[in-house]
């Protein structure tokens, strides 16, 4: 029987399970209401980076081709409903009592749902380009593996750029606009309420 390929949907619907299972579980350990919420959001982003850890380790590009196309509005739904949960725990520390321990916590749900969003966009390069028959040019790479589409994920978040890969096709395109446009509003808006939130706590 041959292995299901990494990164078709059943995977994802076991990463999104399994994240929801384990932020059930914090939710179950007795503390304050709003750290549990944190906690469990923490917990969901953590496992769903884990998740993609082994997404990575399994990667086969001759098996994603046979894929069906991946919905366009699939990675930017799941991306948004993070990103609006990290609004929510910027917000939870914004009224935070206890800072310094609640500060530590947000920030690394935070930068969990940073990591998350790239990832899932990573990913979705990848199902993108094997599905359609490519949509990126990588020069001298034939097949591209992960590491190229985790360069194409991260270099558009950080820089909204990558100074050698090129776009070839008009769903790609698509793609990495919704991708620039989400990155960009989480990076400035965390940005910008992380600088509020140091001014309180000095």
């Amino acid at each position: 029987m041959n292995r299901k390929p990494a990164g078709q949907p059943m995977a994802k619907a076991s990463r999104r399970i399994g994240q929801l299972v384990v932020a059930l579980i914090v939710l179950g350990v007795p503390m304050a209401w709003t750290t549990r919420l944190v906690l469990a959001f923490l917990a969901a982003m953590l496992t769903g980076i884990l998740a993609f850890y082994f997404t990575i380790s399994r990667f086969d590009p001759g098996q994603l081709v046979a894929l069906r196309r991946p919905d366009p509005l699939e990675a930017f739904v799941e991306a948004l409903v993070y990103t609006l949960g990290s609004f929510g725990v910027l917000l939870y520390l914004a009224a935070s009592e206890h800072s310094h321990w609640h500060f530590a916590l947000g920030f690394l749900a935070i930068l969990g749902v940073w990591f998350m969003v790239q990832l899932i966009y990573s990913q979705e390069y990848a199902l993108r380009y094997y599905t359609d028959g490519g949509g990126l040019n990588f020069p001298d790479c034939p097949q591209p593996q992960w590491t190229e589409f985790l360069y194409q994920g991260f270099c558009m978040a950080a820089c909204y750029q990558t100074s050698d890969t090129s776009v070839t096709s008009r769903s790609m395109r698509q793609l990495i606009t919704t991708h620039g446009i989400l990155s960009y509003s989480l990076s400035v808006s965390i940005i910008a309420m992380m600088f509020g939130l140091v001014g309180n706590l000095l």
